[in-house]
């Protein structure tokens, strides 16, 4: 009779630890370790030197209007106001500083320029750079014009403050402009994983707009496709005297330039 009483109660207790348990984990679900992307997540990699972003000189001004940074490309969309000067080339540099000594030096590869076309008095393009992970460097890039050894123009519009991701985190940004300049504004993309944006002068005097596919390469859309792919946006309708389409302005991409 004891055994009898003395299994019943281990058996009680066995059955009630097992729903403890059973509690236990349905309170506490197994989480994922993983690195994988969170929707929504805003992943802060580089801190935006806006006032490092342009440079003026007896040659024209060079401006940096934004940037697209993903973990293996970073594209700079620029633009230039010149007389003298309508073709430009690349060199891009990371530098690093160190709390003791000089630091170093590292070049970088220019992937391509993309040269997007004429925007009122403003030639404008792309240039991508593949960047390399070291926190705390700056990205110092160089313009000069096609076949000049020396550059003319040096701005250092970025700093890394975090860990470049492996996933698909793209941080976006546009450089604040003065009254007079362009703006770039960044929109959404669609189910093919295209992004549009829209490069335009103030006043609405003009725009064009772009998107650029899963390879970063820039095509020319119109007003009306980028619509389509913002309905939230407002668009800049150019003005009256303007020589737009009824759809705006659209890009012109020229053959891109493997540096």
């Amino acid at each position: 009779m004891k055994k009898l009483i003395v299994l019943s109660i281990v058996l009680i207790t066995c059955v009630l630890a097992g729903l403890g348990l059973m509690l236990i984990t349905q309170s506490n679900p197994p989480t994922n370790n993983s690195n994988s992307a969170i929707p929504g997540k805003v992943v802060i990699t580089w801190l935006n030197n806006d006032n490092q972003s342009s440079a003026e000189n007896v040659n024209g001004e060079f401006k940096i209007r934004g940037y697209m940074a993903a973990s293996n490309s970073i594209l700079f969309f620029y633009s230039l106001q010149s007389s003298k000067v309508t073709q430009l080339q690349f060199s891009a540099t990371s530098h690093q500083v160190l709390n003791s000594g000089p630091g170093f030096t590292t070049p970088l590869k220019i992937k391509r320029v993309q040269t997007i076309g004429k925007l009122g008095s403003f030639d404008t393009g792309i240039v991508e750079i593949e960047p390399v992970n070291k926190i705390g460097q700056v990205i110092f890039l160089e313009a000069a014009p096609v076949g000049q050894a020396s550059s003319v123009w040096q701005v250092s519009p970025l700093k890394q403050i975090g860990e470049m991701s492996k996933n698909e985190e793209i941080n976006y940004h546009s450089v604040q402009a003065r009254p007079s300049a362009i703006n770039l504004k960044f929109g959404s993309g669609d189910n093919n994983n295209y992004t549009s944006l829209e490069l335009s002068l103030p006043n609405n005097i003009s725009a064009m707009y772009l998107k650029l596919d899963k390879n970063l390469t820039a095509i020319p859309i119109t007003a009306a496709e980028h619509k389509r792919m913002n309905p939230a946006l407002s668009l800049n309708k150019p003005a009256a005297n303007t020589n737009s389409s009824q759809n705006g302005y659209e890009a012109t991409i020229a053959p891109t330039r493997a540096l």
